[in-house]
């Protein structure tokens, strides 16, 4: 269960981790107090996608080393797993997330991913919308 890019333009950027924190490859994440944190059901600014795990075991962890995200562009979609039960007539409109990994169909309190092609009951093309040099939406 991941954000893996679909289409559109995207680059890297470095940013330094909150330490103590474990991180999954391809997680959605954000930034605050200028140290990047996996996306939650309440995060918003989103950066993008990071690139590399964090696990406990690493000799970095309780570090604040950095790591590689990939930043979307307005043009950059997202093959997402959802939770619930997506239907095609979710297209277009906004929804939240689960966790850091997963889109939550039934939620739209945040609005944080624009539905954009349906795939299946579980799995949909998104946009990012709440990406922090895009559109401010409050972490709550």
């Amino acid at each position: 269960m991941s954000f893996f890019l679909f289409k559109g333009d995207a680059h890297v950027e470095w940013y330094p981790k909150t330490a103590s924190t474990a991180f999954s490859v391809n997680a959605l994440v954000y930034s605050t107090s200028g140290q990047l944190l996996p996306a939650t059901t309440t995060s918003g600014d989103h950066i993008g996608v990071v690139l590399k795990p964090v696990v406990s075991t690493d000799s970095d962890y309780a570090s604040t080393t950095f790591l590689p995200v990939l930043v979307p562009h307005s043009d950059t979609e997202f093959r997402a797993d959802v939770t619930g039960t997506l239907t095609a007539a979710m297209v277009n409109t906004f929804r939240d997330l689960s966790t850091s990994l997963v889109v939550d169909a039934a939620a739209q309190a945040k609005n944080v991913v624009l539905i954009t092609q349906f795939v299946s009951s579980s799995v949909g093309i998104v946009k990012v919308n709440a990406m922090a040099y895009n559109l401010r939406v409050a972490t709550t």
